[in-house]
């Protein structure tokens, strides 16, 4: 499982091994897959490490991202148990992407204020934010550690369970073993369409963007358009759909991207 940084990935074996001991791949991978989760949004990726490196000393599994537009796909494509969320404009526009998540999910939001942009602690709330810490030259690490237990007591993050399946609708998938389950008909999927399939159900029924949906299949790389997604897409819909020729689970939106619809009748 890598830990995301701002602008790279890095391995967290070596970092593990140092806080916590000799690694055991086997029992510690389950370990670190039942940690809770916390997607943190930093453009200044000095402060970025810095939360991360606490975060992870106090034993959560954590993702850093330098943007708005990357905590969105991160928040629908890694799941997290909840959201710190740095306003830092024009990068991080704090209170716009509580205002974006808040209608998806109910996963808990940390507010964090900005000494160079003001937003009151009501404009923070309003918009969707759970708690908020408020604005200073450094962070308050001690607050922040405090406050997210707070959170995650309050919400009560859910324990996950390492070979935990994800079943919306007819379909149903494990991420770690890679079984794929259509109205109780396994469906075998290559690396990709496994993917695009997880990405369409963890955003269900939202309108995802050609190019949202490929900065998250085809992470880092430049230049992928609509034109590299549509056989991709068609690809899923032989597979999982009861006409591919009229899906019904995998909705077109001209000229914008795709939505996925679980809850239509599928039959083998």
């Amino acid at each position: 499982m890598p830990l995301t940084f701002l602008y790279g990935t890095h391995s967290i074996r070596p970092r593990y091994k140092k806080l916590f001991g000799p690694f055991d791949s086997k029992k510690d991978w389950i370990a670190l897959d039942l940690q809770q989760r916390i997607l943190a949004s930093f453009a200044n990726p000095n402060i970025g490490r810095t939360l991360s490196n606490y975060l992870l000393s106090a034993g959560y599994d954590v993702r850093v991202v330098p943007d708005a537009a990357s905590a969105h796909e991160a928040f629908f494509q890694w799941s997290p148990d909840v959201v710190v969320c740095h306003h830092s404009p024009p990068a991080i526009d704090g209170v716009a992407l509580c205002r974006q998540l808040r209608p998806l999910s109910n996963v808990p939001i940390l507010f964090l204020g900005s000494a160079d942009h003001a937003v009151s602690k009501t404009e923070a709330l309003n918009a969707g934010a759970d708690d908020c810490v408020s604005a200073s030259a450094d962070l308050n690490i001690d607050e922040i550690l405090a406050t997210l237990r707070v959170l995650l007591r309050r919400h009560g993050a859910p324990q996950r369970q390492a070979d935990g399946p994800l079943e919306i609708g007819a379909f149903k998938v494990v991420e770690s073993t890679h079984r794929c389950i259509v109205s109780g008909r396994p469906v075998h999927l290559t690396t990709k369409e496994f993917a695009l399939l997880l990405v369409f159900m963890r955003s269900v029924q939202r309108v995802m963007t050609h190019q949202q949906i490929a900065r998250m299949i085809w992470p880092g790389e430049q230049g992928i358009g609509p034109e590299s997604l549509r056989p991709l897409i068609l690809q899923l819909r032989k597979k999982i759909e009861p006409d591919w020729r009229q899906p019904t689970h995998i909705l077109t939106e001209h000229k914008i991207g795709y939505r996925f619809n679980p809850s239509s009748d599928y039959t083998a």
